[in-house]
């Protein structure tokens, strides 16, 4: 993106907020050793890739 538009902003979206404290997904993503990402670690990505924002949102809870 910064290759062919280097002056537009990004912002990075973690979807599916809802799913972050939903049983059946936490324990999904355990057994492949993973777990939902937390704001706090959205914010320090977005930080790294020097994205303008960083955003959350839920389609399901229109949030």
């Amino acid at each position: 993106v910064r290759h062919f538009c280097p002056n537009v902003p990004i912002i990075l979206v973690g979807n599916k907020k809802d799913l972050r404290n939903d049983p059946q997904t936490v324990r999904e993503l355990a057994k492949m050793k993973q777990e939902p990402v937390r704001p706090e670690q959205g914010r320090a990505i977005a930080e790294q890739i020097g994205a303008f924002a960083y955003l959350e949102c839920s389609a399901k809870t229109k949030d």
